[in-house]
């Protein structure tokens, strides 16, 4: 006889943790929680120091004035009397938390302590309370969809289930339990709810499945307690199957019957002997668990669990120690459906040391034990262990009574039509948990589809930008050569002029010093010679050679003005444009700013006079034009303005490109100014308009 170690009340510790989840981080509250965590350590062990870290922690709540905490340690000081039985005082410490959070509103907390009543209700036997306030929890946290309650609240309500021997209702509250607990993440739950399963199938023979969820449960389980538990609970399906498979033989061959019991008496030694090291084991890790953490409830289970291991041994004497102290300590702290369990261990222990007394004893006060938990599986092993025990002693009549309501209450706690329906619930979960197991391959499938998705969408962008820097970086090169050879054609165009004004230069001066000078000699020797010979020949020599050099001089000046650097910048306009007007035959007005010299370099002057030049020369030769204006203003010592009209034939055909009008543009360029050309692209337009605007040197 063995306990299944069960988890309804487990969970007391991260519940509470969810329901202050939202307290403010400050240094206060980091020595509260340094005090709760030793609160929390102790009261699984040690009354007095749960007691004396807990006065400190109400001490910081009070100082801090952080009151709703105060729950937290209401609900340690509950834990640590229920798990020592003392189902009044944690009943006390209930209610006290329980209306800390109703001042608070915290109804997650609320449900969760009704749970705690129902379990005490249901540990004391009140099965009815028990329901009433499940059904309660189960209601009032579907409604607000709280999760943390609502599991645990029917996890409480399949363990009644389950004791009330309803197994296909219990399992059903289970997988319910297990399918919010898996959706909402909450691993801890899950956990201890595969435990609670397994337990279940470990009662109905089907130790495979049960198996199954213990491991799965062990792998997901951080808390020592709960993994204490699981250890327990697979050393204790070890022990279900250290019995092994019979082995049927023919009578009609005893040399083979002979050899066929010699192999199958050495296999079940060897397969006894496996198991049980093996649920020893599991058991001795539970055991030293339980220890450290001095809870009655794992004491008992792993001294009753240990028992059974030394009676499997053939250390009766043992097996029987042990199931004694675990009987003090059950009946200390009032654990009746414990108690009845160990009961009927100390029974069969005595029935195989053969004091069937002593056995009929242990097995009619597991029975009347039973009776008051009202726990089929407790009455039936009861009922057969007094079966055997007259048997033993002969006594066949009460024997057979015994083993008659053995069976009677072995067929209710799972007759074949609950069994139908287990193996139907049981089906029906493993085929949703398939099916959602395919759903989650399927959604993981489609995020791999998606992320294939975005990674190629990713390449594709990667890709367009690439392709944009490199059209970028080859449009930038692009503009950088244009503006390379932009710069350098008005360098060159810079260096033309320059070029050609030197050439200019150099022209006039040998106009004017050698073939001046030159024609001036020749012209006054013929003046010496005049009164020597032919008068009129020498007269009219001298005129031609008179007018040869006027001729020289004048396109001297107009190659290279001198004077353009021995006057100001208005008085070379005025001269040269008065000999304009005098020689063309033009009518020219000229209003010239006295404020320009000094914002004028020698380049510039010389810029603007060529210029000039060129809009008169056009103006001769094309416009037929009989007026002329210039005006040359300083704008605020800012911009140089130009303004050139003349009252001739205007532009007929747009702008005009030839040598004169591109000199005029590469001037402007070197200036840095801007040209403007009125009418431009007006076919009708009379006269023609040409603005200028350079900025001032300083």
């Amino acid at each position: 006889m063995h306990l299944l170690l069960r988890l309804a009340f487990l969970f007391f510790s991260l519940i509470v943790q969810c329901a202050f989840s939202q307290t403010i981080k400050n240094p206060a509250f980091e020595q509260y929680k340094a005090e709760i965590k030793l609160v929390k350590k102790f009261s699984y062990s040690d009354s007095a120091q749960m007691y004396v870290h807990g006065k400190k922690a109400m001490e910081i709540i009070k100082k801090n004035k952080i009151d709703y905490l105060e729950a937290e340690i209401k609900l340690c000081y509950a834990n640590y009397f229920f798990f020592q039985t003392d189902y009044k005082k944690a009943k006390k410490f209930y209610e006290e938390g329980e209306a800390i959070a109703t001042k608070y509103q915290n109804d997650t907390l609320g449900n969760i302590i009704k749970v705690k009543y129902a379990f005490i209700e249901h540990e004391l036997g009140n099965w009815s309370n028990s329901k009433k306030i499940y059904e309660e929890v189960i209601k009032n946290s579907e409604r607000v969809n709280d999760t943390t309650a609502l599991i645990e609240a029917l996890n409480g309500f399949a363990n009644l289930k389950e004791i009330q021997n309803k197994s296909d209702e219990a399992l059903e509250l289970y997988n319910r339990a297990l399918t919010i607990a898996d959706k909402s993440e909450q691993k801890f739950q899950f956990a201890y709810l595969l435990n609670n399963r397994a337990l279940l199938n470990m009662k109905l023979n089907s130790n495979s499945l049960a198996k199954k969820d213990l491991l799965k449960a062990l792998s997901l389980s951080r808390q020592d307690r709960l993994t204490g538990n699981i250890l327990n609970n697979i050393g204790l399906i070890y022990m279900n199957e250290q019995k092994p498979d019979t082995i049927t033989i023919k009578k009609t061959d005893p040399i083979k019957k002979q050899k066929a019991d010699s192999i199958s008496k050495h296999k079940i030694d060897s397969i006894n002997t496996q198991k049980i090291d093996s649920a020893f084991l599991y058991f001795d890790k539970f055991y030293t668990l339980a220890k450290k953490s001095g809870v009655p409830e794992g004491l008992v289970v792993g001294l009753l669990n240990i028992s059974q291991i030394k009676a499997l041994k053939g250390n009766i004497d043992e097996a029987i120690l042990w199931c004694d102290s675990a009987l003090k300590i059950a009946e200390e702290h009032q654990m009746i459906f414990h108690t009845a369990k160990i009961l009927n261990g100390l029974s069969q222990h005595y029935i195989k040391k053969k004091d069937l007394k002593a056995a009929i004893t242990f097995a009619n006060r597991s029975l009347a034990a039973s009776k008051k938990t009202n726990s089929f599986e407790d009455i039936a092993g009861s009922w057969n262990l007094l079966s055997q025990s007259y048997s033993e002693l002969k006594d066949y009549k009460n024997a057979f009574e015994c083993h008659e309501k053995f069976k009677l209450f072995s067929d209710s706690l799972f007759n074949l039509s609950s069994k139908k329906r287990f193996d139907e619930l049981q089906v029906q979960y493993e085929v949703e948990q398939k099916e959602k197991t395919i759903e989650e391959d399927k959604n993981k499938l489609a995020i791999v589809q998606k992320e294939s998705e975005i990674e190629s969408t990713r390449k594709k962008i990667w890709l367009i930008l690439l392709g944009s820097v490199a059209i970028i970086v080859c449009g930038g090169l692009y503009l950088r050569y244009v503006r390379s050879t932009k710069k350098q054609q008005e360098i060159f165009s810079q260096k033309l002029i320059e070029s050609i004004e030197e050439e200019r230069s150099r022209i006039a001066k040998e106009l004017h010093d050698d073939i001046g000078t030159n024609l001036s000699i020749v012209k006054n020797k013929i003046v010496i010679n005049t009164e020597k010979g032919d008068k009129q020949l020498f007269r009219d020599l001298t005129a031609d050679i008179g007018s040869v050099i006027d001729q020289t001089r004048s396109i001297s000046h107009q190659l290279y003005p001198s004077y353009l650097y021995k006057l100001s910048i208005n008085e070379a306009i005025t001269h040269f444009l008065n000999r304009v007007e005098k020689d063309a035959d033009l009518n020219i007005v000229v209003h010239l700013d006295d404020n320009l010299e000094p914002h004028l370099s020698p380049a510039r002057k010389m810029h603007l006079f060529r210029i000039i030049q060129e809009l008169i020369n056009n103006t001769i030769k094309h416009a037929e034009a009989s007026n002329v204006k210039l005006e040359i203003t300083n704008e605020n010592n800012e911009k140089i303005i130009m303004i050139y009209e003349d009252n001739g034939k205007g532009i007929q055909s747009g702008p005009n490109d030839g040598m004169g009008m591109i000199s005029m543009r590469e001037r402007v360029k070197i200036m840095n100014g801007k040209m403007k050309i009125g009418g431009e692209g007006e076919k009708d337009e009379k006269g023609f308009k040409i603005s200028f605007i350079f900025s001032v040197e300083d």
